[in-house]
C-alpha cells in the first residue's frame, strides 16, 4: 500500500488488502436479528445515501460458506451471524473509500487499477488471500486510494506522525537491526527512518478515510450493530451481561478485505 523497504529486517505489518482482516468481536446469542432496518426496507446500511442491501451481505455469506465447505469447514448459523458484521463493514469501507477519493480529487484510470492489481499479486493471489471475486475491484481501488493519499502527505504531517511512532518502532526493530548491522548506527537509523516514513504515510492516509467516515452519514441496520467512524468498525449490539469473556471472528476462507476492525 505504501513504499516498501528493501531491507530483510522485519517491519510492522501494513494493512494491505492481502493480509488485512483481523477478528471482529462476536455478537452474542441475544443479537436482535429481527430488528428493523435503517431508512430503507431491506437495507443492511445506508452510507451517504448509498444503499447496501441485506441481500448483498447474505450473498457474500453464502459464498463464504461455499469456500469454507470446500476447505473442509462447515459454517454454522451462529458463525454466519458472527461474520455478517465484518462482511457489511467491508462494503461500508468501499463506499467511504470512494467518498474519500472524491473529496481528495483523486480519480484512477483502468490502467492504474490494473497495475495496482498486478502489484498485489493478481486476482488469483487476492482470491488465495480470502478476497471474494465480487470484492476484488473495490479492494484494489481502496488500496490505490490509500497509497495515493500517503504520497500526498506533507512533510509536516509525516514528521509529526513519525515522532509519534518512533518509540514503539525502535523498540520493535532495534534488536534485529543491531544483530544485522552491529554498531553501524547510521545504517540502523536509516532503516528505521525508512520504515517509519512508510508507516506514517499509511497512517495519514487512514486518518483521511476516518475523517471522511465521520463526515458522512452511516446508518446501519441494528441487527448488525453500530458503525464507529473513529475505528472504522462495527460494534455488535449484544447484552454485555451475557457476552462471552473471549470472542473472535471465525477463521474461514473468503474473509479478506481492507483495514482490520480496530482501524489499524
Amino acid at each position: 500500500m505504501l513504499p516498501h523497504s528493501s531491507s530483510p529486517a522485519s517491519r510492522p505489518r501494513r494493512p494491505r488488502a492481502r493480509t488485512l482482516l483481523a477478528g471482529l468481536a462476536l455478537a452474542a446469542a441475544g443479537l436482535a436479528l429481527s430488528a428493523c432496518g435503517p431508512q430503507q426496507a431491506g437495507a443492511a446500511a445506508i452510507v451517504g445515501g448509498e444503499r447496501i442491501s441485506t441481500e448483498s451481505v447474505r450473498a457474500d455469506l453464502d459464498e463464504i460458506a461455499v469456500l469454507a465447505e470446500e476447505s473442509g469447514q462447515q459454517l454454522t448459523d451462529e458463525q454466519r451471524g458472527q461474520l455478517s458484521g465484518e462482511v457489511l463493514r467491508q462494503r461500508i469501507l468501499y463506499v467511504i473509500g470512494d467518498t474519500t477519493a472524491e473529496q481528495a480529487g483523486l480519480e484512477f484510470s483502468q490502467g492504474e487499477l490494473d497495475a495496482q492489481l498486478e502489484s498485489m499479486g493478481g486476482a488469483e493471489q487476492l482470491a488465495a488471500q480470502g478476497v471474494l471475486p465480487a470484492h476484488q475491484d473495490s479492494v484494489v481501488r481502496f488500496e490505490l486510494l490509500v497509497q495515493r493519499l500517503g504520497e500526498q502527505a506533507s512533510e509536516q504531517e509525516l514528521a509529526a506522525v513519525v515522532e509519534q511512532l518512533r518509540p514503539q518502532a525502535e523498540a520493535q526493530l532495534l534488536p534485529q537491526l543491531q544483530q544485522m548491522y552491529g554498531d553501524q548506527q547510521e545504517l540502523i537509523d536509516a532503516e528505521i527512518n525508512r520504515q517509519l516514513e512508510g508507516q506514517a504515510r499509511q497512517q495519514v492516509a487512514l486518518q483521511a478515510v476516518q475523517t471522511a467516515a465521520q463526515e458522512i452519514s452511516v446508518d446501519v441496520n441494528p441487527r448488525y450493530g453500530t458503525f464507529d467512524p473513529a475505528t472504522l468498525s462495527i460494534n455488535p449490539e449484544w447484552n454485555a451481561v451475557s457476552a462471552p469473556e473471549e470472542s473472535g471472528q471465525p477463521t474461514v476462507p473468503g474473509m479478506g478485505g481492507v483495514i482490520p476492525p480496530d482501524g489499524g
